[in-house]
């Protein structure tokens, strides 16, 4: 398990090995959203995990996948304090 992805560009991206891609204009994947939410250290708001992810940092500034990272965020901390 590692706290924030790896974004060199030296070594290969969850995108290349067929994760599903939530966020199109950074190439984030289902996986690595799901992976800064849980662990010892999860994301505990919406712009924590976009420092983690990029999600939401790309061209459409969320426009185009916003809406199902928000969901992701909610259904993860669906019930916490």
């Amino acid at each position: 398990w590692t706290p924030v992805p790896n974004l060199a560009e030296h070594l290969i991206r969850p995108y290349r090995r067929g994760g599903e891609i939530v966020c199109h204009c950074e190439w984030v994947t289902r996986g690595e959203i799901e992976a800064a939410l849980q662990g010892p250290l999860p994301a505990g708001d919406l712009g924590g995990l976009k420092r983690r992810t990029r999600a939401m940092m790309g061209r459409c500034q969320g426009f185009n996948c916003g809406a199902e990272v928000r969901a992701m965020f909610e259904k993860a901390h669906h019930g916490k304090t």
